[in-house]
């Protein structure tokens, strides 16, 4: 049959296990603890075993009697005032070496004494010592004998004279008395000792009064050092985690620095190889600019000398037409024949020497002279006011000339040049001159000084309207100073585009010739 007022726990004197318990307010409760040490079970051997207790009301409780030891089992039964506050009791078992004196607690046993629903009819709380309450119940005893002792001396007198029986049992009685006053000596003794502990423990109690009022207060500020720290901790892994993610970030943005760095180089590199192919093309521009400069002053020598020869030409053609004039007055040939001959000195004297004047004069004398001689009369339609079958609108005038074509000198041709103006686009516009191209032949010369346009890649700068030959083509931008700031090339459709970023937008040379489609 199970013990209902056993209460069974483990209790360990090096590990605290945290021990918590519960029981009814008013139980009588049998304690079975089993004790252990470091987890092993104890040797209990040659040791005495007290119970100490602080209840809820902070009275003591400090039990020395009815317990048991076997092996490592402690069985207490309990004092009633361990169970008549309800609240929290804090109970420890401190172990006594019956040889040596030495102490050894426990750690703690926490006991719940939940509230009885008639609480108020609860035997009054007081601290408590059972060895005193031992020690009083020897004296009620020790009263009773001395009670009885009085008794005996009231018999002795009544039987003074009594036979030698009541002698003995007076002497048995005087026996007694030394006896009762020797245990009445040993009870005085042990009443003093009693009233010490007592003392002692009123004093003990006192200060452990004390002293749960400085743990409280203990306690309360390590409530609040808790809360303040449990506020730093918050306030630490805020910031801790703020600097995860800015390292995070940081890691980020160094990854896609090293990415830029390479992407950097490499613009680098082909910089360096367009500035390679600038320079030669720019030697390529120069040698084309001596040759544009002295193909420039060979048509200007032309148009010169074309000028002058149709101003000749113009004057042969009015004297030509005069001396028609004045032959169809005249109605003899052979005078016809001689003012001929007259007109090709003159003409000679006015072409100068030239070959194809004198050529075309000769067959008019001859056409002349046929005509003579086979109708005996002038012919009508000579010509005489043409020049090599033109007449004198066919032929550029000395000012302001508009050639069409390709003129052609002896067998070699002279190609025009043609320049453009340019429309900027995109916010770039003019810095301190007309952006334009030169066309001459198949060649198209890019000549552009701009500023304040946009630098992303991709953005149409301006259009020539000519195609590049073989599609893309890059060449490299400037500064004022001569230093490399970008790219640009001329697509199919003739868009100067930005072929990559350009690093600056307040002073852009644009110069280079391509070969257009």
């Amino acid at each position: 049959m199970s013990d209902i007022h056993a209460l069974e726990t483990n209790l360990d004197l090096k590990q605290n296990l945290n021990v918590y318990a519960n029981c009814k307010q008013l139980d009588v409760l049998h304690l079975i603890f089993n004790i252990f040490d470091g987890g092993l079970q104890a040797d209990l051997t040659n040791y005495k075993v007290r119970l100490k207790a602080m209840k809820a009301d902070n009275m003591l409780l400090i039990q020395d009697t009815q317990y048991t030891i076997n092996k490592n089992v402690v069985t207490i039964i309990a004092d009633e005032q361990l169970t008549t506050t309800s609240g929290t009791t804090k109970i420890e078992l401190q172990f006594i070496n019956t040889k040596t004196g030495e102490k050894k607690a426990t750690f703690n046993l926490t006991l719940k004494v939940i509230p009885s629903v008639l609480e108020n009819e609860r035997t009054i709380s007081t601290a408590t010592y059972t060895l005193m309450d031992e020690l009083e119940n020897k004296l009620d005893k020790a009263a009773n004998f001395f009670e009885n002792i009085n008794k005996a001396i009231d018999t002795n007198t009544t039987l003074a004279a009594t036979t030698n029986n009541a002698n003995t049992s007076n002497t048995n009685l005087n026996t007694t008395i030394a006896a009762g006053n020797t245990l009445k000596t040993a009870l005085d003794g042990l009443n003093t000792t009693a009233n010490t502990t007592k003392n002692n423990l009123d004093a003990s109690n006192n200060n452990s009064i004390t002293t749960k009022t400085a743990l409280d207060a203990s306690n309360t500020n390590a409530t609040a050092t808790k809360t303040a720290l449990d506020e730093s901790n918050s306030v630490a892994n805020t910031t801790k985690s703020n600097l995860d993610s800015s390292n995070s970030i940081a890691n980020s943005t160094k990854i896609d620095l090293d990415k830029s760095n390479g992407n950097a180089l490499a613009i680098k590199v082909d910089l360096d190889k367009l500035n390679t192919t600038a320079n030669v093309t720019k030697a390529d521009l120069t040698a084309i600019n001596d040759n544009a400069i002295a193909t420039n002053k060979d048509l200007t020598n032309i148009n010169t000398t074309a000028n002058v020869t149709k101003t000749d030409l113009d004057a042969e053609n009015v004297r030509a037409e005069a001396n028609i004039t004045s032959m169809e007055s005249f109605g003899d040939i052979t005078a016809l024949s001689k003012n001929v001959t007259n007109l090709k000195a003159e003409v000679e004297i006015a072409r100068g020497g030239e070959s194809d004047l004198d050529g075309r004069l000769d067959k008019i004398a001859a056409q002349l002279s046929d005509v003579a001689h086979k109708t005996g009369t002038m012919q009508s339609n000579l010509n005489a006011d043409l020049l090599d079958g033109q007449h004198g609108s066919y032929y550029a005038p000395l000012s302001s000339p508009n050639f069409s074509g390709v003129p052609t000198i002896s067998t070699k041709q002279i190609p025009t040049t043609e320049k453009i103006d340019l429309t900027l686009l995109n916010g770039w516009s003019n810095l301190d001159k007309t952006p334009c191209i030169a066309v001459l032949g198949q060649t198209v010369i890019v000549n552009i000084r701009t500023h304040n346009g946009t630098t992303t890649e991709g953005t149409v700068i301006c259009s020539t309207g000519y195609g590049a030959y073989g599609g893309n083509t890059l060449f490299p931008v400037f500064d004022a100073l001569g230093n490399s700031i970008g790219v640009v090339y001329i697509n199919s459709t003739g868009n100067i585009i930005i072929g990559g970023r350009m690093t600056s937008n307040s002073d852009v040379n644009i110069n280079f010739s391509y070969v257009k489609q």
